[in-house]
């Protein structure tokens, strides 16, 4: 815990390495995305997104969507009610600890 109170163990681990974090962000603004739409988005390698995507969906996060549109594999993305929660309360602990450190720099 800082000075001020923030835990930055508040923060869930699930959502915070960088990719996954971009994966959520990315799929709380869009709604819904696409396998190749993500992975320009975070800049990654199939493998490391199937892993990462694979995560998520095992924590309850995203839900994954296959289909197929014109005989080609079409796989969707999409927030769950408790990946939604889980980002806002992600956003809203990362905004608390700038506001701490903002105080303590004044």
């Amino acid at each position: 815990m800082s000075k001020a109170g923030f835990d930055p163990g508040s923060l869930n681990r699930i959502i915070h390495s960088p990719i996954r974090l971009g994966i959520v962000s990315t799929l709380y603004t869009a709604g819904k995305e696409s396998f190749v739409n993500l992975k320009k988005a975070v800049n990654t390698t199939d493998g490391n997104l199937t892993t990462h995507l694979k995560s998520l969906i095992e924590n309850g996060i995203i839900t994954m969507k296959k289909r197929f549109i014109n005989n080609k594999p079409n796989t969707t993305y999409k927030l769950t009610a408790t990946g939604r929660k889980i980002f806002q309360e992600y956003v809203r602990a990362m905004a608390e600890m700038v506001k701490e450190f903002r105080e303590i720099a004044d």
